[in-house]
């Protein structure tokens, strides 16, 4: 299924749904600032997980994530909640049509926006908040739209149709830019084989073991030489560190500003070739707050050009060792095993519930790189219900 939320006026929201087969009849508007205020409660709420993380208190956990399923709740109340009053009945028949879309084995849900309103996809709740207040396990919360569909929100018109085939491993660099700091300070909370994987997919040495598969820089300066290196190549554009308003940081003096970042994106976007040889890339903002912003002045806008298939940001503040190991799973997953997009994120979110649900998926959901096998530099991991890798 798709989801379609555009502007209508400045004050309004058109919402149309559809499917392969076409565009669903009823299309509807909504107020604009009512959901961008329904929105920022529910990314208040998920904040709590932060705070909760630093004691990690059982008792604490629960009342937690009911008022984040309760704002995404409200969250879903307000995007079904129509400025005509006399669509009730038709919005009532289309929930029933998505309700039967899921149930046939549609479990895909792609919403596409044109920026001018930032949501956090993931923690939209179908259903009612779980009555027992002393449960947390997942399966209380499946209802959250990250868990009920691979989900990802993607800038209008950033469909890449030419990268459905995986992305050659000979022709693809692990581009990692990382503040020194944040990177050494972190690396502490991992076990030895934790860090020597790491290590590995970083290869932080001089010079690099393998140059094309890996390189991993700490300032903006070396980032900027290195892209003149790798701009034929598929990437997987890789920021590990603080992520402040519209800026990456590197140090106290060093950082990456949204234009800069847009135009380190330039040098990797194809300029010429057909869509089966172009290359496409990926980006993984593991930093503070890059799931949102102002307008054009996002990430989520900036990082919209032609051959990027889109990112995987913050929705809140990132716990710092949390953020290390969701990052290491993240590229074991995708880098190390070759696994799509859709079920490594898939994966993540349950393995790393409740924080999991800090990330917000705002990629081509299809996105992979050609596997390795057997798979190199990769701790073993047990992937529930993941096909085969052939």
């Amino acid at each position: 299924m798709w989801l379609k939320i555009v502007s209508y006026t400045p004050d309004a929201l058109k919402v149309t749904w559809g499917n392969g087969r076409g565009t669903h009849p009823t299309v509807y508007h909504i107020g604009r600032e009512t959901l961008q205020q329904a929105a920022d409660d529910a990314r208040a709420a998920l904040s709590r997980l932060v705070e909760w993380s630093r004691t990690r208190d059982e008792n604490a956990l629960p009342p937690i994530l009911r008022a984040i399923a309760a704002s995404g709740r409200k969250l879903k109340f307000v995007l079904f909640d129509p400025m005509m009053q006399e669509l009730r009945e038709p919005i009532a028949r289309l929930s029933e049509w998505i309700n039967e879309q899921r149930a046939n084995g549609d479990n895909e849900l792609i919403v596409s926006t044109d920026g001018s309103f930032y949501v956090p996809w993931s923690i939209l709740f179908d259903g009612a908040v779980p009555a027992d207040q002393d449960k947390c396990e997942i399966e209380a919360f499946a209802e959250f739209w990250g868990l009920r569909y691979d989900l990802t929100a993607l800038f209008e018109g950033i469909v890449p149709e030419g990268a459905l085939s995986p992305r050659p491993r000979d022709n693809f660099t692990l581009f990692s830019i990382l503040n020194r700091h944040e990177n050494y300070a972190s690396c502490k909370s991992l076990d030895d084989e934790e860090l020597s994987c790491l290590n590995d997919f970083l290869d932080i040495r001089i010079p690099p073991q393998s140059p094309d598969l890996s390189r991993s820089v700490f300032t903006s300066e070396a980032a900027e030489k290195i892209l003149s290196e790798i701009r034929n190549r598929n990437v997987l554009f890789h920021f590990f560190g603080h992520g402040a308003g519209n800026r990456l940081i590197l140090a106290d003096d060093d950082y990456i500003e949204l234009n800069q970042y847009k135009l380190m994106l330039d040098q990797l976007s194809p300029r010429t070739g057909d869509r089966a040889s172009r290359t496409y890339s990926l980006v993984f903002l593991n930093a503070c707050e890059t799931g949102f912003g102002a307008l054009d002045n996002s990430f989520f806008v900036g990082t919209a050009r032609q051959g990027i298939c889109g990112y995987i940001g913050c929705e809140a503040k990132v716990p710092r060792d949390f953020a290390i190991r969701f990052g290491l799973d993240f590229l074991t997953c995708l880098v190390g095993y070759g696994l799509p997009v859709r079920d490594t994120m898939s994966w993540l979110r349950k393995k790393h519930w409740p924080l999991g649900l800090l990330y917000g998926c705002y990629s081509y959901l299809d996105y992979r790189i050609e596997h390795p096998s057997p798979p190199k530099g990769a701790v073993a991991i047990d992937l529930p219900a993941q096909p085969p890798l052939t």
